[in-house]
């Protein structure tokens, strides 16, 4: 809406009342532009210190989540999805060993039936179990070869069976053998280096040590695993809190990003209407020299 403020002077000299109304009237209208110009700039100097204040907010809060991101780094939301890929491939590893030893163990349980069953046959067979002795070095089986050996040349010698020493070998070879089978039924240990001098028994042992080295193997690797999923579990944990931290850090960060952008296109507009306030100012407040005027203009 326009206003009209007259101003009038009355004197003697016409001439000279002219002048002082044209100015008081220029005064009244420069005043009136400092005023509105001076509205402009409060409303902009304003608008720029909370532009500034805004844009330094923004700048610690930022600083604020980087320092987080630092202190947190192992806490943050990259290192809870590397965390929780970590978890998943321990999981996924201990499953692939846990199926491994089952097959192991069904392999093992193979080679201990087949290992029995070689048992079984070569108990069943002295001369065998000789020949086995004989091929682990055992003492026994070693003094018994000699005594056969020494038997054997006597006899070829025509020594017959009432000869001494013919009667104290046979005696001793009877020991002897009745010795080995002894250590055969009595001791597993004995009986057990014995039968490894069979090549068939042999590789069954070796299989079967080979599984239980791996299945131990693999049992210690899962454990070490399994107790890595334990620390990244309890880690995960601990996880949500920083987490609710760093979300409330970005919620202020993006709320005072909009604020600045808001602030900025107000500062903006505040700047285009002081310079528009330059240029239209003298054709919005003008001076009337008509004498009198019957509406605003």
């Amino acid at each position: 809406q326009g206003r009209l403020l007259t101003i009038s002077y009355s004197g003697p000299n016409q001439t000279a009342c002219k002048k002082i109304v044209e100015i008081v009237a220029n005064q009244c209208r420069d005043l009136l532009l400092r005023t509105k110009n001076q509205e402009t700039r409060d409303a902009l100097r304003y608008i720029e210190g909370e532009y500034s204040q805004a844009t330094n907010t923004l700048e610690d809060l930022e600083r604020e989540l980087a320092n987080m991101r630092v202190e947190q780094f192992d806490k943050g939301p990259e290192a809870k999805i590397a965390l929780l890929q970590q978890r998943q491939e321990s999981l996924d590893t201990i499953r692939l060993l846990n199926q491994d030893m089952e097959t192991l163990n069904s392999k093992k349980q193979e080679m201990e039936m087949a290992k029995a069953k070689r048992q079984t046959v070569l108990r069943q067979d002295p001369v065998i179990l000789q020949k086995l002795a004989e091929q682990t070095r055992n003492q026994d089986a070693i003094t018994l070869e000699e005594s056969r050996k020494r038997l054997k040349e006597l006899i070829e010698r025509g020594f017959t069976n009432e000869w001494p020493e013919v009667k104290k070998l046979q005696t001793r070879i009877a020991e002897l053998e009745n010795s080995l089978k002894t250590q055969v039924q009595s001791d597993p240990e004995a009986e057990e280096t014995i039968f490894l001098a069979d090549p068939i028994y042999n590789e069954y042992y070796r299989q079967i040590k080979q599984i239980e080295s791996d299945q131990n193997s693999m049992a210690i690797q899962a454990q070490k695993l399994q107790a890595n999923v334990n620390i990244y579990e309890e880690k995960l944990k601990q996880m949500p809190e920083v987490e609710k931290g760093f979300a409330s850090l970005e919620r202020k960060i993006e709320l005072h990003e909009a604020l600045q952008i808001d602030l900025a296109k107000r500062r903006e507009t505040a700047r285009a209407t002081m310079e528009l306030e330059k240029t239209r100012g003298e054709n919005r407040i003008r001076v009337l020299s008509r004498t009198n005027p019957n509406k605003p203009t």
